[in-house]
This record gives C-alpha cells, sequence and structure tokens, in this order.
C-alpha cells in the first residue's frame, strides 16, 4: 500500500489549512482594497478645499445647521469684499499733554485760601473752564513805607487761566499760603500729543505722511486718527531714531497723559485687497479661522493669513476669495457644534 505523501505547509497566515482559505482570501483582500481606497467625506458641490481647516482636536470643517436653528442662535454673515486700506509704518508711542494744554495757577500774595460759592467745585479731578474762579486769597498786605503790616483783608480771586481737568492741587483749605506757590495744575486733554520714536531710516517716507492712526492699550478697539505736528531735529545716537509728535483730536478725554498707543503712519494705500470685518474671525489653538456659508445650511472653517488691519477690516492674504460669505455673529457656536457633532 503506496504511503500518501506529505502535503506541503499551505495554511494560511491565520493558521487556517489552504484547502479552506481560497474564498476567505478572497474576501478579504477585496475588503482591504475598500477600506484603502474608500474616499474621504469632503465638501461637495465643487467647494474649493484649499485651507480647509480641521482642528488636532477633533472638529470638523464643515457644519451644517437649518435655517431655523441658525436665526435662533443668531448667526449673521457678511460678503468679504475688495477694498484699499491704508499702507502704514508701525512704531509704538505715548500720550503728552500739548505745552499749551498744561498750566498752573500761582498764589498772587500772601494769605490764606478759602473757596467759596462756585468755587467749591474746584476739587481734584474737576473740569474747570478757562476764567473760572477757583477760590480766594484772604491776604494782609505790607505797608513799604511803615514796614508793618495793616489788616486789609483784601480778596484776590483764582482764575484757572485754561479750559481742562484739575490734575493736582497743593493746598489745604483754610492753611496759610506763601507768595507764587502752586495752588492748582490744570491740563486740557480734549486735543493731545502722541509722541514716537522713528528710525532715521524711515525719516523721509515719515515726513510725506499726512496722518496717523493711534490705538491704546485702554481701549484697543478705538481707533483716533491724527496728523503729524512736528518732526525733532537731532537723531538719538544710541537708538538712532527720531522724535515725532502727532496731534490726536481726544473730545471724550480717553487718552491720558503718559498712555502706551501704537502709531500707524499712513505711508500710501494698498491695491484693492480681499478684507473681511475682524469680527469674522476666530482664534482656536493658536489658528486663525473664518467660517465661510458654502450654501444656506452649510458652513466650512477656514484657516486664514491675514495682513493690514484698518479701522474694522482685516486684508486675508489667503483663505478667502472676493464675495465670500463669512459669519460675523456665531462662530464659536459652530466651532462647538463641530467639535461635538451635535
Amino acid at each position: 500500500m503506496k504511503s500518501q505523501s506529505a502535503l506541503p505547509n499551505t495554511s494560511s497566515p491565520f493558521g487556517v489549512p489552504n484547502s479552506k482559505w481560497p474564498v476567505p482570501r478572497l474576501l478579504l483582500c477585496v475588503g482591504l482594497v475598500a477600506v484603502f481606497t474608500a474616499p474621504r467625506a469632503f465638501p461637495h458641490a465643487g467647494e474649493s478645499h484649499g485651507g480647509d481647516a480641521f482642528s488636532s482636536g477633533g472638529a470638523l470643517a464643515l457644519v451644517q445647521m437649518d435655517k431655523e436653528s441658525q436665526f435662533l442662535l443668531g448667526i449673521e454673515t457678511r460678503v468679504a469684499e475688495k477694498h484699499r486700506l491704508p499702507k502704514t509704518l508701525n512704531v509704538l508711542g505715548k500720550v503728552r499733554p500739548r505745552t499749551q494744554s498744561h498750566a498752573e495757577v500761582m498764589a498772587p500774595i500772601e494769605g490764606r485760601l478759602v473757596l467759596a460759592g462756585s468755587a467749591q467745585a474746584a476739587n481734584l479731578g474737576s473740569r474747570v473752564s478757562a476764567g473760572q474762579v477757583l477760590g480766594f486769597i484772604e491776604g494782609t498786605e505790607l505797608d513799604g513805607s511803615h514796614g508793618v503790616v495793616t489788616d486789609s483783608a483784601r480778596r484776590f480771586p483764582l482764575l484757572a487761566p485754561i479750559s481742562g481737568l484739575i490734575t493736582a492741587i497743593h493746598f489745604h483749605v483754610g492753611e496759610h499760603i506763601e507768595k507764587d506757590l502752586t495752588l492748582f495744575e490744570i491740563m486740557d486733554l480734549s486735543r493731545v500729543w502722541i509722541e514716537g520714536q522713528v528710525y532715521e531710516s524711515d525719516l523721509a517716507t515719515v515726513e510725506k505722511a499726512k496722518r496717523a492712526f493711534v490705538k491704546s492699550l485702554a481701549y484697543p478697539d478705538l481707533m483716533f486718527e491724527g496728523k503729524l505736528a512736528s518732526l525733532g531735529q537731532e537723531v538719538d545716537e544710541k537708538t538712532r531714531t527720531i522724535k515725532a509728535l502727532f496731534e490726536v483730536d481726544n473730545p471724550e478725554w480717553k487718552l491720558r497723559a503718559n498712555m502706551f498707543a501704537e502709531i500707524a503712519i499712513d505711508i500710501g494705500t494698498t491695491e484693492e485687497v480681499v478684507t473681511i470685518p475682524k469680527a469674522a474671525l476666530l482664534e482656536v489653538q493658536g489658528r486663525k479661522i473664518v467660517y465661510v456659508k458654502t450654501n444656506p445650511e452649510h458652513f466650512l472653517a477656514r484657516d486664514v493669513v491675514l495682513g493690514i488691519a484698518h479701522k474694522g477690516l482685516v486684508e486675508v492674504k489667503s483663505g478667502i476669495r472676493d464675495q465670500d460669505r463669512v459669519v460675523v455673529v456665531g462662530s464659536y457656536v459652530l466651532w462647538s457644534k463641530g467639535l461635538t457633532g451635535k
């Protein structure tokens, strides 16, 4: 009787004999091909995929929201448009009172200071008008011919030389006042200087500048427009900079002496660039995101690269096209929905 020869080891990678392997192996191969070649779900309807934002935290770029939910959540959009924006040279500055906007009130004679009548308003921080009575000096007068003091009890009014704010008081009511002592300091900040330092290499450019835009750290959403008042005539040997003064109207007295400020000196205009409202920007994990409404119920998150910002508008160098409809209210709501999928 012939002995049957040993079959070669043809078991499958999973330990299944080869005679039982061909059909499952074929199905497995088809499944693997299907897994690795299946397309990813991307926005459709011919939308651009460049710049679509996918968060490392798992937020989806495409968010769907029906019209009723958009209304209830207050989603608002605006159209991206092309504008010409001013080219600017940016320097740091400090708020300074103008020379003619600071005054002192001094005692004309030796005597006693009193406040009376309307002068009761002459307190620290009070606003006063030019010519307003701040107080009186009740004094005695030295009779030069006899060398004696006569009790004339004359009253000398103290008048505000300028309109402004009382920023310092150097006396106590009723105390004896020496002649020529400074009693009040008044500052008018309805118009101020912004002092900045420009490099000597930028001097020729700044000389031609007609205006500048100023923002303070205290009020970052307020923009003040001013003009070049003067350029210094001396270069600082250490920093190689020149002092520049810009005069700015300050009707609400928001800018205060010695505040730090950012000065954007207007040195020309750009070509037309795509701009969006600043309110459209959403910062997430160090990235700047804008949601674009691609159809009535779809919103697509895009990473953007920004350029010049001016008066509530910001240039978009990439990520947004002219006439794209961007979300200006409700971006965070869309981002949260992208994270949760709800």
